[in-house]
C-alpha cells in the first residue's frame, strides 16, 4: 500500500495539528479512520495499551510514528492515516526515557490480513521521507493539486 497515496485519495490526513501528548496523537490519527469506518475505537486503546507495556516500539523513524497494533476484531478493512503536528510530540514513557523520542508526524497503519505491512510501510516511508525532521515531504506530497 501506498500509505501518502492512500491518505491523500481517501482522505484521511490531517495538517499542523496540535496534541497535547503521545496519546492525543494516536488517538487523532486514529479517530480519521475510525470516521470512515476502517477501524472500531479499540484499535487505538490497543496502540496505547501496547505502548504502555512495550514503549513506543512504532516510533522507528526519525520524526515519525507508524502507530499499528494487531487486528483482532478492531479492523474493518485495511487502511492508513496521516497526522503531520504543528510542533513535535514527545513519545517517551516514564518506564523508557532514553532515547528521546519526538514525533512529527504520526502514521496510523490498520490491515485486517497482512502482517507485512508494517515491515513494507516502513521502508516505502523511510525510502520517500528519509531523515527530514520537518517532514517537508509528508507534507509537501498531501497538499500538492
Amino acid at each position: 500500500m501506498d500509505i501518502l497515496k492512500f491518505a491523500k485519495e481517501e482522505r484521511t490526513f490531517l495538517l499542523d495539528y496540535e496534541v497535547s501528548d503521545w496519546r492525543e496523537a494516536v488517538c487523532t490519527a486514529c479517530q480519521v479512520l475510525e470516521e470512515k469506518n476502517y477501524i472500531s475505537p479499540g484499535y487505538c486503546q490497543r496502540i496505547i495499551a501496547n505502548t504502555l507495556e512495550y514503549g513506543p516500539y512504532y516510533a522507528c523513524l526519525p520524526n515519525i510514528a507508524l502507530a499499528h497494533a494487531s487486528a483482532e476484531g478492531d479492523v474493518f478493512r485495511t487502511g492508513a492515516s496521516v497526522l503531520v503536528l504543528k510542533e513535535p510530540v514527545n513519545f517517551n514513557l516514564d518506564r523508557y526515557p532514553e532515547p528521546a523520542i519526538t514525533v512529527s508526524a504520526v502514521i496510523t497503519l490498520a490491515s485486517e490480513n497482512d502482517a507485512d505491512i508494517f515491515t513494507d510501510s516502513l521502508l516505502e516511508i523511510l525510502e520517500k521521507v528519509g531523515e527530514d525532521p520537518e517532514v517537508r515531504y509528508i507534507r509537501n506530497y498531501l497538499t500538492e493539486v
